[in-house]
């Protein structure tokens, strides 16, 4: 689960009565495409700045899972929230389903939500969607007893295609970039492909240094981007091949070491001085001033290119001798492990959950994944709070 505030220079005033509307301005205050997940969106009834805390929908269908949303209504509260809408996303909201699915998740809502509501004291909810397979449902709670609570759903609405949304439009003659999250392109795939690890790429004395890993991982951010589309022609010396740095700061990720080198330069990001590295979780879970520097935010110029290195180190996989995808598979852990600490340090720990799980399947005997696991499942939180 992750609580999550839209940045403070750009606030979003979402349309809760239109479950389009909703769904497209949630997908743009998040910046990516939500799917199987519940999104509460808190508010005073003020027309403030929204806050918004997203659930996995894997974690609504344990025996606890009321408890879980109680956590997150009392997150909203400490936010000043006295009320709050929501919606839950089955498949991507408009992926085909199973007849009657959508119904049955709302008839399964209604009452977990209503549970969690009165637990929470005078918590106003309303109103609640349920969308899938194009279309969304409104969920609403009509008389209840001591053993049980009546649910009414609403007739199915269909759903407009996110780009008719008037968000979206909104968005764009605002100039406001409709971005996707970094995609394995034909260029970054092609790249991935013609890269090559390990050997005379390792360091060769221990990790490399601070200030250098900082100019790879600026150098490699301008190669992706360029190779994405959305990057400078140029922008530095055509005699160093975007293959070099790519190599070595990929072959440099495959050390333990580097992860967390990685994750501590990226906590020094903006700041005077060093974050003590033995202590980094412990300082971002404990203290409120350790806030993470736009660069290294989900979204984020650093944050970008550590994902575009996981494309590429995945690419890389599928090419060369068992040297250089063993390099690769390592490097793609590396980068996974810096972007999870990341995700969660940006309060998603739903993106967290997802690289975690990712991390599991790709690396079974991983001794980081329980930890990581541990850190993000339980109510152990960053200290700094984004501005409301």
């Amino acid at each position: 689960m992750t609580t999550h505030v839209p940045a403070a220079d750009g606030p979003r005033a979402l349309r809760l009565h239109d479950p389009a509307e909703l769904l497209a301005g949630i997908r743009l205050s998040f910046g990516e495409l939500i799917a199987d997940a519940l999104v509460l969106v808190g508010h005073a009834g003020d027309g403030g700045t929204p806050v918004l805390a997203r659930s996995d929908l894997v974690t609504l269908l344990v025996p606890d899972a009321e408890l879980q949303l109680r956590h997150q209504l009392a997150l909203l509260r400490e936010q000043g929230c006295t009320a709050a809408a929501g919606v839950l996303v089955i498949g991507d909201g408009r992926e085909s389903l199973l007849p009657g699915l959508v119904e049955d998740a709302a008839l399964f809502l209604g009452p977990l939500l209503l549970g969690a509501a009165r637990d929470e004291g005078c918590f106003s909810l309303g109103p609640m969607w349920v969308v899938g397979d194009g279309t969304g449902v409104e969920v609403m709670l009509g008389e209840r007893s001591e053993s049980c609570v009546e649910v009414l759903v609403s007739p199915p609405r269909r759903l407009r295609d996110f780009e008719e949304t008037d968000v979206a439009v909104r968005a764009v003659l605002s100039g406001e970039s409709l971005v996707a999250p970094v995609t394995a392109g034909p260029g970054l795939e092609e790249l991935g492909r013609s890269l090559r690890l390990g050997g005379e790429r390792m360091p060769a004395f221990g990790r490399p240094g601070d200030a250098h890993l900082v100019q790879l991982l600026e150098r490699s951010g301008d190669t992706i981007a360029r190779r994405c589309g959305s990057g400078p022609a140029g922008g530095h010396d055509d005699s160093v091949t975007d293959c070099e740095h790519l190599e070595e700061l990929l072959s440099a990720l495959a050390l333990d070491s580097v992860h967390w080198a990685i994750i501590g330069i990226c906590a020094d990001r903006g700041r005077e001085g060093q974050v003590p590295r033995d202590e980094l979780l412990q300082a971002i879970a404990s203290d409120p001033d350790l806030r993470p520097h736009p660069d290294v935010c989900a979204g984020g110029r650093w944050y970008e290119t550590l994902e575009g290195l996981r494309l590429l180190a995945l690419a890389a996989q599928g090419s060369g001798d068992a040297e250089h995808r063993g390099t690769a598979a390592a490097a793609w852990k590396g980068a996974t492990i810096a972007l999870t600490v990341l995700a969660w340090w940006s309060h998603r720990g739903a993106t967290a959950g997802h690289l975690v799980e990712e991390l599991r399947i790709h690396d079974p005997a991983s001794t980081l994944a329980p930890l990581l696991t541990r850190l993000i499942d339980t109510p152990i939180r960053p200290a700094w709070w984004p501005e409301r």
